[in-house]
């Protein structure tokens, strides 16, 4: 029989489902009337007015369709080039780099935001600044380098201030918590995060005053104040019931399965997480359906299905690792490291944790850091491993005092208050006990004397004595903690050294691979392109012997393996095992199954892929055909994904 709490939970899920339905479809159909008309205008508009529509069109399109919105963005930039229009070439490559923001391709984002500045140059536009500093803030945000977004927020906050813009400053507050949440900085995150819902309040705007309710209730979360998130997420359920925004609908739904989740709610949670799931894969916002990936492996592992909780955090960490989003995968490898520790894969788990340990030291990650630390020392110790978990307990001690030495310092406040309340008492009654000392006789009088002058002096001696040996204690700790520090420091800068040096190896790499592959697709075009000219030729050429033979030398190039030799020699050098686990599935692959993997690992088409091998795009689709059979794959299963998972 259902319990009054079951039936509870159930009559809340059903709630919170049916109440943010009405919204979806309202929304599909005001912006849908919205586009219609302003795709109408565009048709009968020209130069710079129908430039100003593909911006409208692009920032609507930014609500429901990233891959419209940049189309729309693209168009207006090349329209605007034409023009010759600087204002309006602000405004386009603005509209690119937040539509490339929202796809997650953060290389595409970084070309087009640092046109922003020379252009701001050409014609000052204080307003297109502050959006270049706030869409770095965000990159900043999903690339983990707090430091720098904290920067980049204040570089928009101060122009915004200069403008006037109340609106856009309570934003630029709301994602300074953010940034201070993570980096444990509690005092600071709620500082803005309240600024931000007082100025949204103030400008009535239903959808900024739910983002900041958001925000704080992030903040309660980080410190584990479930019941105030759960608050803030209902008030923000309630604030939506009739607002027409999809996203922020799968947003809040997303939100409230987190709640249930940290209430050890797992299978509610779950039910959400999967509906939100269904539209975050339609949007084409790749980071966000990491996160929501993410978040459906902690439920798993709550329930304690860790198999699904794996799979569920491999296809997000392959999305955070395309997306170049470190922060992210930091979280996925302490993930990792709990499971593992979980079902007793001790050594699979060291090895994760110690990933998850690395990062988060290098991005500043205080959450993240602790709880790897705490959990190594828990790993060392079930290992018997007794001198490595007393020296990562050491390390989490030392890291734990430090981010908490605010409230230290209250806690010593609060000692010094009661000690000298406690100073003042014991005056009170030394008074008193004077007064009656006068009573007394004088014999009386002499032996109270006594008493208390020894037990005063015994107080000074004890204060002093405690004293000295504080200070001694507080000078050991300080020369430990600057020789750590120094330690410290100096194996974060090699690490730098050493990571920028091997990105930049890697980055020339993949560029001499890329040219390579580009250069045999050519010389094949060319040299396929001259077989096809000679063959008319050779009808009517009087010579046809030295056709043939000039033919005969164009096959020989065709067939050569010297570039080949080149190709693989560059390939094995940026994914030295992929070969090695090809022939670990099938040994019996030729060496041309070998040559359309590679290309396939490329993201080659058929067309492009048939010109390098001398084939036809035909054949090419047999021999993936071909391959997928020697590589034991289903007939549904998807060859580039298999491939390109390889490590």
């Amino acid at each position: 029989m259902t319990t009054i709490a079951g039936r509870f939970k159930i009559l809340l899920l059903f709630s919170l489902i049916f109440a943010f339905i009405p919204s979806q479809s309202l929304y599909s159909r005001n912006a849908r009337t919205s586009i219609d008309s302003l795709l109408s205008m565009l048709g009968r508009s020209e130069g710079a007015d129908r430039a100003m529509i593909m911006d409208t069109l692009s920032r609507e399109y930014s609500l429901s369709d990233y891959a419209k919105s940049l189309e729309y963005a693209l168009k207006m930039y090349h329209l605007s080039l034409e023009l010759g229009n600087i204002p309006l070439q602000q405004k386009a490559v603005r509209n690119c780099a937040w539509s490339y923001f929202d796809l997650s391709k953060y290389d595409s984002v970084l070309f087009y935001a640092e046109k922003i500045p020379p252009l701001v140059k050409k014609h000052k536009n204080d307003r297109m600044m502050a959006s270049y500093y706030l869409l770095l803030s965000e990159l900043d945000y999903n690339l983990g380098d707090n430091t720098a977004g904290i920067k980049h927020c204040k570089g928009a906050l101060n122009l915004y201030e200069k403008l006037g813009d109340s609106n856009r400053m309570a934003r630029v507050f709301s994602d300074l918590s953010h940034f201070y949440v993570d980096k444990g900085e509690f005092d600071s995150a709620m500082y803005y995060a309240i600024n931000a819902l007082k100025s949204r309040e103030k400008l009535g705007d239903t959808l900024r005053i739910v983002a900041s309710i958001g925000a704080l209730s992030n903040i309660y979360i980080s410190m584990k104040d479930e019941n105030s998130a759960k608050n803030c997420f209902f008030r923000m359920k309630d604030l939506m019931q009739n607002h027409p925004n999809t996203h922020t609908y799968f947003q809040i739904l997303g939100a409230i399965a987190g709640v249930y989740n940290n209430m050890n709610m797992a299978d509610s949670a779950l039910y959400f997480y999967k509906i939100s799931l269904s539209a975050v894969r339609k949007s084409g916002n790749q980071l966000a359906l990491a996160k929501t990936l993410t978040n459906i492996g902690e439920c798993y592992i709550n329930q304690g299905d860790y198999q699904q909780a794996i799979h569920s955090f491999r296809e997000a960490k392959s999305i955070y690792a395309k997306v170049d989003a470190p922060k992210y995968c930091c979280f996925i490898n302490l993930s990792f490291g709990h499971i593992y520790l979980a079902t007793n894969s001790l050594d699979s788990s060291e090895i994760y944790l110690k990933k998850a340990l690395e990062c988060s030291f290098s991005i500043d990650y205080v959450s993240v850091y602790e709880r790897a630390l705490k959990t190594l020392y828990g790993l060392y110790e079930t290992k018997g491993d007794f001198h490595s978990a007393l020296t990562y307990y050491k390390k989490y001690n030392t890291y734990y005092d430090s981010i908490r030495s605010a409230d230290i310092q209250l806690r010593l406040a609060e000692l010094e208050t009661k000690y000298e309340t406690e100073k003042k008492e014991q005056e009170i009654l030394k008074m008193k006990h004077e007064q009656e000392i006068h009573k007394t006789r004088e014999t009386a009088l002499t032996a109270g004397i006594a008493g208390i002058i020894i037990i005063f002096l015994l107080i000074i001696i004890g204060i002093w004595q405690k004293r000295r040996k504080d200070k001694l204690i507080h000078k050991q700790k300080e020369l430990m903690y600057v020789q750590e520090q120094k330690l410290a420091d100096a194996a974060l800068e090699k690490s730098k050294l050493k990571e920028e040096e091997l990105q930049q190896t890697l980055v020339y790499k993949s560029r001499q691979l890329s040219s390579h592959a580009l250069h045999m697709m050519q010389k094949n075009s060319l040299l396929q392109e001259i077989q096809e000219e000679l063959k008319g030729l050779s009808e009517h050429a009087e010579e046809k012997g030295d056709v043939k033979r000039i033919n005969f030398l164009l096959n020989q190039s065709l067939r050569s393996d010297k570039d080949w030799d080149v190709f693989k020699l560059y390939f094995d050098e940026i994914n030295p095992n992929f070969f090695n686990q090809l022939k670990e599935i099938n040994p019996e692959l030729t060496s041309n199954d070998l040559r359309l993997s590679a290309l396939i690992q490329l993201n080659m088409n058929s067309k492009e892929m048939a010109s390098v091998l001398n084939i036809s795009p035909n054949s090419i689709k047999s021999a993936r055909y071909r391959l997928k059979k020697k590589l034991a794959l289903d007939a549904e299963a998807d060859l580039e994904h298999f491939i390109r998972n390889l490590v």
